[in-house]
């Protein structure tokens, strides 16, 4: 079965149609457009589902055996600025992240978290907006101004069919990927809460009410 999840790219072939709106149980005379699709091709940033070709295997296996390597990714991470080497190799930890085990009755999450504190003015913004082209999938979010919906999701209606839909946020949109959240002393300490379980199991559970 072909199934589109939140967050992934695709590219839709189908026909724009308009649906009338309704305004007190009267028809109006605008109309909303919508696609009735006919097919979808997907591609798709989650990191397991890269495809690389020969030759940049060689290159990679190539790397990988250089002197000094892992330093110079360090380095490689916003060289424009200098120093904040412990910073940034726990950067390079969280992209690479760790190894999913799971077991008969547990699962041990191979996500790896990383707190960021730090004077103003040292670099942290400009280092967390370079992994947005460093890494295939991620998302970035201000913690001012954030809320707990915006992080997680949230149930809304469309107001164009008038049922109710779920939107997606940062945690749910970086799934598999990596979700940056800046200022994060900015936010309400009820909406930090609400990352509690993506963060810790890996899932977000939209609670009635």
């Amino acid at each position: 079965i072909n199934m589109v999840y939140v967050g992934e790219n695709i590219e839709v072939v189908g026909l724009v149609k308009l649906m009338p709106t309704y305004r007190f149980r009267n028809k109006s005379r605008f109309f909303t457009p919508y696609i009735e699709i006919i097919d979808i091709y997907k591609d798709s940033k989650n990191p397991e589902n890269i495809t690389i070709s020969p030759e940049e295997e060689q290159q990679i296996i190539a790397l990988s055996k250089e002197e000094g390597i892992y330093e110079k990714m360090i380095y490689n991470i916003t060289p424009s600025i200098v120093g904040m080497e412990k910073f940034k190799e726990a950067i390079l930890l969280v992209l690479f992240g760790g190894v999913e085990k799971i077991k008969s009755d547990v699962k041990i999450r191979g996500n790896i978290h990383i707190c960021c504190v730090g004077d103003g003015g040292l670099g942290k913004s400009q280092i967390l907006n370079s992994i947005l082209s460093l890494a295939p999938k991620s998302t970035l979010s201000v913690g001012e101004g954030i809320s707990g919906a915006g992080l997680t999701a949230a149930c809304t209606k469309d107001e164009a069919t008038g049922e109710f839909v779920i939107e997606a946020g940062t945690l749910v949109l970086a799934n598999k990927g990596i979700a940056l959240v800046d200022e994060i002393d900015k936010m309400r300490p009820e909406d930090r809460q609400r990352m509690h379980e993506a963060l810790e199991q890996g899932t977000v559970t939209i609670h009635k009410g």
